[in-house]
């Protein structure tokens, strides 16, 4: 259930990461690029927090919370076209 929690809580701040990296590099074919800038900035934000919150969430959970929320964000945005044009 926490789990569930920490995604809601995440999604927002995930959501506005997938727009600031697809409105700042909007090259062709730099999904994997993108991926890697906000997961790193996860990464990162990871690594300084207090010890007592990395052992309420490894950091492979939180790593592929992170990415499965980038996934669908992205697969959505998609297929609604949102991406079209962003950053041209």
């Amino acid at each position: 259930m926490r789990y569930i929690v920490l995604g809601l809580q995440l999604f927002p701040a995930i959501l506005a990461a997938v727009k600031a990296a697809e409105a700042h590099i909007s090259l062709p074919k730099t999904g994997a690029e993108k991926l890697n800038l906000v997961t790193g900035v996860v990464e990162e934000v990871y690594s300084s927090i207090a010890d007592g919150i990395r052992e309420d969430y490894s950091r492979d959970s939180v790593m592929r919370l992170v990415v499965g929320i980038v996934t669908r964000v992205v697969a959505v945005f998609n297929r609604l076209g949102i991406f079209q044009g962003v950053g041209a």
